[in-house]
C-alpha cells in the first residue's frame, strides 16, 4: 500500500513539472499571430500587457523586437517625452486585444508620433547626430479618426517644454565636467555638479550592459567580455600577481601545518593560534588558486543569451562563485578573529600570567568566537545576496560594487578586528617592558640570559606585530578608497555616455580613444591599489607562517624525526638475513616476538617525550632518550622551548 502511494505521489509530480514546463514552453515562444505576453522589461508599465507578432516593421519574435528596441535606450534615458516608451512599444510590441481579438495589428496613431518626434529628434541631433529612423515614419501611420494607439493628451510633457534649454544646459554642463576633470585637487565638487543637475536620475543600462529583470535602473548586468574599469592587460596582470602571491601563501601556511601535525604538543597557548591563523590563510588561497584554475568564466559569468554572458551579482551567482566567496571571505574574516584570540591570549599569558592551562579551558569558546562569527557573516551575506564579482581578477567576493556592502561587512569589522587586537597587543608588551625594567633595577639577582630571552622574545612578538598591522592598514586603507571611488565611478561614466556615446560601447570603455580616458581617468579605480592589497592580504599568511617553522626548533625536530626513520630502516635491515630479501614475511616468522616489542619500544619517536639534542656547528646529533615503562625518567637532557 505504501509502495503504491509513493509510485502515485512521484507520477503525480512528474505529471505536474511536465505542465508546468509546458506552460513555460508556451509563455516564452511566440505563437505566430496569437496574442501573448510582453517580455521587453521597458514595456511592462505600458497601459497593454499582450502583443501580437509579427509586428508593424516585420519583426517575427519578441527576442528580436527586444535587441531592436535597446537601440533607443539612451533616447529613453533623456527623457525628451513621456509619451517616448508608449509609441515605441506600440511600433515594436504591437497592442494585442485577447477580449475583441482583431486580425490585424493595431498602429500607434499619427499624432502620437509626430508629438514624440516634435521632442526627441532635436535631441537625436544635437547630441547623438542622427536623425528621426525610417521605420518610424510618421506618414505611415493612420489618422486619430481611425482604430490607433494614443493618449487622450499630452499633459505630461508640459513640464518638459524646456527641451532646447535642456540641450544647451548639457552642453554647459559638458563643457564644465571637462574643466573641472582636468584640474587636480577634491572630487567631491563634481559629484555636487552631477547632482544638482539630477541628470543621471532615471539612467538605465549601459550599451556594455544588459537588463536581466523586470526593474531596468536596478537590474543592469554587465557585459562578461567587456572592459569597464579595468583593461585585458590589467587583467592578466592581476591574475599572475594573485596566482604567485596565492601559491607562496599556501606554501608558508602548508609547512606551518605539516610541522604542527608532527608535534602537537609543542605548539601551546598563547602561540598556537598562530597555527590556526594559517589553516585560513591556506584555505584562503586555495580559494584564490581554485577561481584562477577554474577561469573567469566559469566563476563570475552567467548566460545571457546563446552569445553573451553576464558577471553576476544581486542573487544571480553561480555555484562556484559561491563556493570561492565561501573559502575566501570566511576564511579571511576568521584570520582576523584568530589574530584578535591571538593578542587575548598574549595578554593573559604576560599581564595576568595564565598559563596554557588556564588558556585551554577557554579554548572551546575561543573556537567557537573564531568560527562562529565569519560563519554566521558569510550566511547573512548569502541571504542578503551581496555576493558579487571583481572584473579585475574575476573572484568573487562582498562589496565589489556595493558600497554599503564594502563598508557593513568588510571595512568595520576589520577595522574593530584590529583595534582590539592593538589594544590587547599594547597591554600585553606594557606588561613585558615592566617585568624587562625590573629585571634591569636588580642585575646582580637576575640572570642575564634571562634578560636577553625576554628580550628576544620581545623583539619577536614587536617584529611579528608590525608585519601583520601594516598589512591590515594598507588593505584597510585600499577598502577606503574604494569606498569613496564606486559611487564616483560610475556618476562620471554615465555621464561621459551621455554626452559622448561613442567612449561606452558593448566591449567596455573605448580606451584606444585618448579623449574618453582623459574624461575618465581621475574616477578610474587605481590598478596599483588593487595589486597591494593582494600583496598585503596574502603577505600576512607568509609571515605568520614564519613565526612557526622560521624557528630553529622546528628545523631541529624535522631533523631528529627524519634521523629516527633512518635508523628504524638500517636495524631492520641489519636484522634481515639475506633470505629475507626475497621473502619478507620469513624475518617475521622466525622473530622472537618480545624482540620486536623491545626494539619497537626503543626506537619509535614519541613526540611527547623530549630528545636530548647536541649542536656543534652545522652538525646536529640527535640522542633519543629510552621510553621506559611507567613514565620513569628518560635519559639525557630534555631541550627547553
Amino acid at each position: 500500500m505504501y509502495k503504491m502511494n509513493l509510485i502515485v505521489l512521484i507520477w503525480y509530480g512528474i505529471f505536474i513539472l511536465r505542465i508546468d514546463s509546458r506552460r513555460n514552453d508556451k509563455m516564452s515562444i511566440d505563437v505566430y499571430g496569437q496574442c501573448s505576453l510582453i517580455t521587453e522589461p521597458v514595456c511592462q508599465d505600458i497601459q497593454y500587457t499582450h502583443t501580437k507578432m509579427p509586428n508593424l516593421i516585420g519583426i517575427l519574435s519578441q527576442e528580436e523586437a527586444s535587441k531592436r528596441i535597446r537601440d533607443y535606450y539612451a533616447l529613453i534615458n533623456l527623457q525628451c517625452s513621456q509619451y517616448l516608451k508608449l509609441y515605441l512599444c506600440s511600433v515594436y510590441f504591437p497592442v494585442c486585444d485577447k477580449v475583441t481579438p482583431i486580425s490585424e495589428n493595431i498602429q500607434p496613431c499619427r499624432r502620437l508620433c509626430h508629438h514624440v518626434k516634435s521632442r526627441c529628434e532635436p535631441f537625436m541631433q544635437n547630441t547623438y547626430q542622427l536623425t528621426w529612423p525610417d521605420e518610424l515614419n510618421c506618414e505611415k501611420l493612420p489618422e486619430s479618426t481611425k482604430l490607433c494607439v494614443a493618449p487622450d493628451s499630452f499633459s505630461l510633457d508640459k513640464d518638459h517644454n524646456k527641451m532646447s534649454n535642456y540641450v544647451e544646459m548639457k552642453k554647459k554642463l559638458f563643457e564644465q565636467l571637462k574643466v573641472s576633470m582636468d584640474k587636480s585637487g577634491n572630487d567631491f565638487p563634481k559629484i555636487e555638479m552631477l547632482k544638482k543637475v539630477n541628470l543621471l536620475s532615471d539612467l538605465k543600462c549601459l550599451p556594455s550592459q544588459f537588463i536581466i529583470g523586470e526593474t531596468p535602473n536596478i537590474s543592469c548586468a554587465q557585459n562578461c567580455d567587456a572592459d569597464v574599469k579595468f583593461n585585458d592587460n590589467d587583467k592578466t596582470f592581476a591574475n599572475i600577481w594573485l596566482i604567485i602571491w596565492s601559491l607562496l601563501c599556501l606554501l608558508s601556511s602548508l609547512f606551518t601545518i605539516i610541522t604542527f601535525s608532527c608535534n602537537t604538543n609543542r605548539f601551546m597557548y598563547p602561540e598556537k593560534p598562530i597555527v590556526f591563523l594559517s589553516i585560513c590563510y591556506f584555505f584562503h588561497s586555495c580559494g584564490n588558486l581554485l577561481g584562477v584554475i577554474l577561469g573567469r568564466r566559469n566563476v563570475i559569468c552567467r548566460p545571457f543569451s546563446e552569445q553573451f554572458d553576464f558577471i553576476v551579482g544581486n542573487g544571480n551567482e553561480t555555484t562556484w562563485c559561491k563556493i570561492i566567496f565561501l573559502m575566501v571571505y570566511f576564511f579571511s574574516s576568521a584570520s582576523a578573529l584568530w589574530w584578535v584570540v591571538l593578542t587575548v591570549t598574549w595578554f593573559l599569558s604576560a599581564s595576568r600570567h595564565w598559563g596554557n592551562e588556564a588558556i585551554e579551558s577557554i579554548s572551546s569558546i575561543l573556537h567557537l568566537l573564531s568560527w562562529g562569527i565569519p560563519a554566521l557573516k558569510s550566511i547573512f551575506v548569502l541571504i542578503l545576496h551581496k555576493i558579487d564579482a571583481d572584473e579585475l581578477t574575476g573572484q568573487c567576493f562582498v562589496g565589489n560594487n556595493d558600497k554599503e556592502a564594502l563598508i557593513g561587512f568588510v571595512l568595520i569589522p576589520q577595522i574593530i578586528y584590529l583595534l582590539i587586537g592593538m589594544i590587547f597587543l599594547g597591554l600585553g608588551y606594557y606588561s613585558i617592558l615592566k617585568v624587562r625594567k625590573s629585571f634591569l633595577q636588580q642585575p646582580n639577582c637576575i640572570d642575564t640570559n634571562n634578560i636577553k630571552r625576554l628580550e628576544k622574545l620581545m623583539a619577536k612578538i614587536g617584529v611579528f606585530s608590525i608585519l601583520y598591522i601594516i598589512p591590515v592598514t594598507c588593505t584597510i586603507a585600499s577598502y577606503v578608497i574604494d569606498v569613496l571611488k564606486t559611487s564616483y565611478f560610475d556618476l562620471i561614466l554615465n555621464v561621459v555616455y551621455t554626452f559622448s556615446p561613442d567612449c561606452v560601447t558593448a566591449k567596455g570603455l573605448s580606451w584606444s580613444q585618448t579623449k574618453c580616458l582623459k574624461l575618465i581617468q581621475s574616477a578610474l579605480p587605481s590598478v596599483e591599489m588593487r595589486m597591494l592589497r593582494i600583496f598585503m592580504t596574502l603577505v600576512i599568511g607568509i609571515t605568520s607562517g614564519i613565526w612557526i617553522w622560521g624557528n630553529k626548533k622546528t628545523f631541529r625536530n624535522c631533523c631528529c624525526i627524519l634521523n629516527n626513520l633512518n635508523r628504524t630502516k638500517d636495524i631492520q635491515l641489519k636484522e634481515m638475513k639475506p633470505t629475507d630479501f626475497l621473502n619478507p614475511l620469513s624475518s617475521l616468522s622466525n622473530k622472537n616476538p618480545s624482540d620486536s616489542n623491545i626494539n619497537s619500544q626503543r626506537w619509535n619517536y614519541s613526540p611527547t617525550l623530549q630528545s636530548a639534542q647536541t649542536f656543534t656547528g652545522t652538525n646536529i646529533t640527535c640522542t633519543e632518550g629510552i621510553a621506559a615503562p611507567n613514565n620513569s625518567s628518560i635519559s639525557g637532557t630534555s631541550s627547553k622551548h
